[in-house]
């Protein structure tokens, strides 16, 4: 609209009404969008199918599970063609009264910059506003009311920063000034970028969305690596693991009698076997997974990562009368916390037990479950079967002297298959690895906007001045330098966006690791360092690529017919 203003004006003179211009906008971004979102399924099937190619012999050499075909139903295809058409109508919608809002006199002038960039309106006075509830919101810790504002501390960077282009750019201007810029390109630059302060906040703000988004989901993906890595480094630790063939799902598994257990305890070299049972049942009208442990022997193998209880004094509790421990899901899920009373369902009668603490383990972190002295699961449930068993060897012994004779009693028992703890930990790494790597690979696809944003601002930016810069090409301005003011602009676009984007990105990235801790997932935050660097890294690089084709463009100008362009 800013490249057509003539047209428009013209348009306008010769009558055509405010509804046909808001039509021909509309009409415009229907089929953008349209076209947009036909690739846009096309190339997210090829994604998809690319990362479960990618990840289908990992999941079937570690985990045992076959992954197939992406599954498309038909209600993603209509919510997808709903937002794709429907935020490209929207996105127009403004525009489109803007344009028809111009009178022709208006349309045929030459641009005006604007003369706003110092004043405080009211958009800069209900950013500042939103800003400061979104700080409220997070300092309270509350999961809702961090989440809503996430959104309020987007919309309120969006309102300010029209009043933050021209000190940013003033001070960036000099730092480029040093750097890459020469000759008072760098304020020639820093005039362009403040003439439309407006204009250059559009712009940096959809690089804040696409900046933020990757230092938030970074952070993510770093706190949850460490995380979940960290509870599979104490929940299982042990020096060998007796895995069934299903984790998690253990109704589905053969146990052992006690019998395996004391054959392993026999073995010369072994010093601590614990085991693990289970049984099916409900507490509060909610499916429960029950986990007997031997609250004595269970720590010198493993432990529990606690959200709340006194983890010095649970297991001891755990053994004395009916307690539990649950985890983190369950404890989400019905709201209770240690010191409440749960009643479960069992063979015998409903039975009241006390819940001592919240604590969860690696296996279990996705299942609601609670943890059970063995003695209370055999007396209440009738169960004694083991189903999962972690080993630790003596102090000195030979892990090359032991391990022959494990696997030589577990040949009498195939539902088990015995792991190293360490081999264990670098399976389940490498699958982390793996599917983060996925996920860095989404992160990149959401910088491509960012760089289309500038690109666009710079284009236009060149065409609205094409006068200017024939004027500065006739008085003597080489190629070179006019390269270097557009270069210079964008620079400056991309160092507001990706200041703005690393601020968004750490509130983001801590919101989306309080809705984890509420959801029964509590993960202890990183500090995204590596992501705030690689985010700078791509802002720029981003200011970079979006030059290259305006700044080629304004260097070739004709002086010429740049002099007459109108």
């Amino acid at each position: 609209i800013a490249e057509r203003r003539h047209d428009i004006g013209m348009l306008r003179a010769i009558g055509a009404s405010r509804r046909t211009i808001i039509g021909l906008i509309l009409a415009e971004g229907v089929l953008q969008g349209v076209l947009g979102t036909l690739i846009g399924m096309a190339l997210g099937y090829g994604m998809g199918a690319g990362i479960l190619y990618l990840m289908r012999s990992l999941y079937r050499d570690f985990l045992h599970l076959t992954i197939g075909d992406p599954v498309l139903e038909p209600a993603l295809f209509v919510r997808t063609i709903l937002l794709g058409v429907g935020v490209t109508l929207l996105a127009g919608l403004l525009p489109a009264l803007s344009a028809s809002r111009m009178s022709p006199l208006e349309a045929l002038r030459p641009v005006v910059p604007e003369q706003s960039g110092r004043r405080i309106t009211r958009s800069t006075i209900a950013g500042v506003a939103l800003l400061v509830v979104a700080l409220l919101a997070l300092f309270s810790r509350n999961a809702r009311a961090a989440g809503l504002g996430g959104l309020l501390f987007l919309i309120g960077l969006v309102l300010v920063a029209p009043v933050l282009v021209r000190p940013i750019a003033a001070f960036f201007s000099q730092v480029l000034a040093m750097i890459v810029a020469r000759e008072g390109t760098g304020e020639l630059a820093r005039s362009n970028v403040v003439r439309q302060p407006g204009r250059a906040a559009v712009t940096a703000s959809a690089t804040m969305v696409g900046l933020a988004i990757i230092v938030a989901m970074g952070g993510m993906v770093w706190s949850l690596s460490g995380g979940f890595l960290g509870t599979l480094q104490k929940s299982l630790g042990s020096d060998y693991l007796f895995i069934p063939p299903a984790v998690g799902v253990w109704g589905n598994n053969v146990g052992a009698k006690n019998g395996l257990a004391d054959r392993l305890r026999a073995v010369p070299g072994v010093g601590v076997v614990s085991t693990l049972r289970y049984a099916a049942a409900t507490a509060n009208g909610k499916a429960l997974s029950l986990l007997g442990i031997d609250p004595t022997v269970y720590p010198k193998v493993a432990s529990l990562n606690f959200q709340e209880g006194d983890p010095a004094t649970a297991y001891t509790d755990l053994g004395r009368g009916r307690a539990l421990i649950i985890n983190g899901v369950f404890a989400a899920q019905t709201g209770l916390h240690p010191g409440d009373t749960v009643r479960l369902t069992t063979p015998t009668g409903q039975q009241s037990y006390q819940i001592i603490a919240v604590a969860s383990d690696y296996l279990n972190a996705k299942v609601q479950t609670a943890y059970i002295a063995q003695s209370n699961l055999q007396r209440d449930f009738r169960k004694s079967e083991d189903i999962f068993i972690q080993l630790n060897l003596a102090p000195n012994a030979s892990a090359a002297a032991v391990e022959p004779k494990l696997k030589a009693i577990l040949k009498d028992y195939p539902q088990f298959r015995l792991v190293s703890g360490k081999s264990f930990f670098e399976e389940n790494k490498q699958i982390f690895d793996q599917t983060f790597l996925a996920m860095y690979a989404l992160l990149a696809v959401l910088a491509a906007p960012s760089l289309i944003a500038l690109l666009n601002t710079l284009a236009i930016g060149v065409i609205e001045r094409t006068r200017e810069i024939g004027m500065l090409r006739a008085i003597g301005a080489t190629r070179r330098q006019v390269r270097r003011i557009v270069l210079a602009e964008a620079l400056l676009l991309a160092v507001i966006g990706t200041a703005f984007g690393l601020l968004a990105g750490l509130y983001l990235g801590y919101v989306l690791i309080l809705g984890l801790g509420s959801a029964g997932y509590p993960v202890a935050y990183v500090f995204p360092s590596n992501g705030l660097i690689a985010a700078t890294i791509i802002g720029i690089l981003l200011g970079v690529v979006a030059a290259l084709f305006p700044a080629r463009q304004a260097a070739r100008m004709n002086i010429v017919r740049a002099l007459r362009y109108e």
